[in-house]
């Protein structure tokens, strides 16, 4: 989610999701920040739904019309204090569209289109009033709620028409309220006090002279706006939140892609989560030790690239290691002999996966020891993150972050700039940053929970002798961060540069020609240091600075 500054409260809302605030504008991003189901609106609470495109609504409260003008009215701070004064609250808008239909060559009706907070989105709306101050039309273009939608009939919205300035607009007063769409009648009734005291403020009373132009000239300067808006929802996989930002498009359009790329996530977590029963990698690790297992291309090749990983590390990197933390987090204290252990060790190690390269065939891959568990979870974040991007750039969008579990991927930029600005936070202290990685094209990663997890694993059982058992662990590497071209490389790079240790990683990335690293390491005397890789000089600027993202997952009960 966006963490600069926008003008708009709707922008900064980001339409889609939970929403973030932040007091400093240098960054879009936060690496590796912390976001839980309490973080992220249900799914299934947003539902777009668009009634009146812009034109068909300005064509339905301007019939009878000879001309319809536009005026773009930019607020100044003073007008804006005296709008709130007025209404009472704040608003959130700077700017709005107003339209003035003429007949006779005379003022015949005044129209203004604006958005107000329901229960977790923004509802769009139109409202036209007449030279004389009375309410003409209240119509909804777009609703975003999947509750609630009740306000968006007509009979509903016929109970404002005739309402004058002297009317307060007030709920079971004014305008009766509808039960289980309060906190939308609510919204609704906010929109149109604040409508209504722009068209009085500024135009029926005169104070402030406006230069109107041609409807069409607005029009296209709306549809350059809403481009520069980012859209942003999330979603909850694998234990994990997905997070999409998108910007560059139309809400539409970023509504569709959201919509096919979280359906790609759902058919993944299909794939690789081996906590699901019938997921495909589960099949694998019930069957392949009988036999080798003929799977799809899919989970081959990403299996084979692990393996890759695996060998090039030595088995600091090593995708069955997640079973055995498992396996040994479930036993009691007789494992804590090394002749309990060393089976478990001995079955987790990926030299004992064998796979028959025949890739065109569909591949086929065979586990030596019945205990050898696949477990992808290494990789499979950065798998995911770069199918959603070719998900998005599919559906036409070219400007778009993703983030799922510390793995981030960007595409194109945010509005006004050039690239993304993504802030690494001090392991020893989140509120501040070491650093930021400006990028526009490209994904970067940081070791998390899950590589320390093995980290500690690897430290306590570090007693068994056997050296051929034991995997490297450096207390420490607090964190690795790698830049890549693709998320999965960066997500099994920051992972394998972790469990490699410090005095190996750096090697590790600078063998791999398209990546780049960061160490963030604890000195003896608990001071923070950093080593970075020559060509990371390119991205990453080191600053320390307070960076404070501050999640609400707004509280509704329709």
């Amino acid at each position: 989610m966006k963490l600069r500054l926008i003008p708009s409260f709707f922008l900064s809302l980001l339409i889609f999701g939970a929403l973030i605030r932040a007091a400093y504008s240098q960054y879009d991003y936060i690496l590796g920040q912390k976001i839980t189901i309490d973080d992220v609106e249900p799914p299934d609470n947003y539902e777009l739904q668009v009634f009146l495109e812009e034109d068909e609504a300005i064509t339905s409260v301007f019939k009878g019309c000879d001309e319809v003008l536009s005026d773009y009215l930019v607020l100044t701070p003073r007008e804006k204090e005296v709008l709130e004064n007025r209404l009472k609250s704040r608003i959130n808008e700077d700017a709005f569209s107003i339209f003035i239909g003429k007949k006779g060559g005379k003022i015949h009706r005044y129209a203004i289109i604006t958005d107000e907070m329901g229960c977790f989105h923004p509802i769009t709306f139109i409202m036209s009033m007449k030279p004389n101050g009375k309410i003409e039309k209240v119509a909804v273009m777009i609703y975003r709620e999947s509750r609630g939608k009740e306000v968006i009939r007509k009979r509903f919205l016929y109970q404002y028409k005739g309402k004058s300035l002297s009317n307060p607009i007030r709920i079971n007063k004014d305008i009766i309220n509808i039960t289980g769409a309060t906190t939308s009648v609510r919204g609704v009734n906010r929109g149109v006090r604040k409508m209504r005291a722009v068209l009085d403020e500024f135009y029926l009373q005169g104070n402030r002279g406006i230069s109107p132009t041609s409807y069409s000239q607005t029009a296209n300067q709306v549809a350059k706006e809403e481009t520069q808006k980012i859209f942003s929802q999330a979603y909850p996989s694998m234990d994990d939140i997905v997070e999409i930002l998108i910007t560059g498009t139309t809400e539409k359009n970023a509504s569709l892609a959201f919509k096919k790329a979280f359906k790609e996530v759902d058919r993944l977590n299909k794939i690789l989560n081996r906590d699901m029963k019938n997921s495909k990698i589960s099949r694998i690790n019930r069957k392949a030790w009988k036999k080798p297992i003929k799977c799809d291309k899919e989970i081959f090749n990403i299996v084979k690239s692990s393996l890759h990983h695996s060998k090039i590390t030595n088995g600091g990197f090593d995708i069955t290691e997640g079973s055995l933390t498992e396996e040994l987090s479930k036993g009691t204290k007789r494992l804590r002999e090394p002749e309990d252990i060393a089976p478990l060790l001995a079955a987790a190690t990926y030299k004992n996966i064998a796979i028959d390269t025949n890739e065109n065939a569909g591949g086929t891959i065979f586990l030596n020891d019945k205990q050898t568990k696949l477990d992808l979870s290494l990789v499979a974040n950065g798998y995911v993150v770069d199918n959603i991007i070719e998900i998005l750039e599919n559906n036409g969008i070219s400007h778009a972050l993703v983030n799922f579990g510390g793995v981030i991927r960007v595409m194109g930029n945010p509005p006004g700039d050039t690239v993304w600005r993504i802030a690494i936070p001090d392991p020893k202290d989140n509120g501040k940053s070491i650093g930021f990685i400006h990028t526009s094209n490209g994904a970067v990663a940081v070791s998390g929970d899950y590589e320390k997890m093995l980290i500690n694993n690897r430290k306590e059982y570090s007693h068994i002798t056997d050296l051929n058992l034991q995997r490297p662990f450096d207390a420490n590497l607090l964190e690795a961060v790698v830049v890549a071209s693709t998320a999965f490389e960066a997500d099994a790079l920051s992972a394998a540069a972790h469990l490699s240790g410090l005095n190996k990683d750096m090697g590790l990335i600078d063998s791999i020609s398209d990546a780049e690293g960061i160490d963030i390491y604890e000195r003896t005397d608990g001071s923070i240091e950093i080593e970075i890789s020559d060509g990371m000089k390119t991205y990453f600027i080191r600053k320390t600075e307070p960076i404070s993202p501050q999640r609400t997952r707004p509280a509704c009960a329709f």
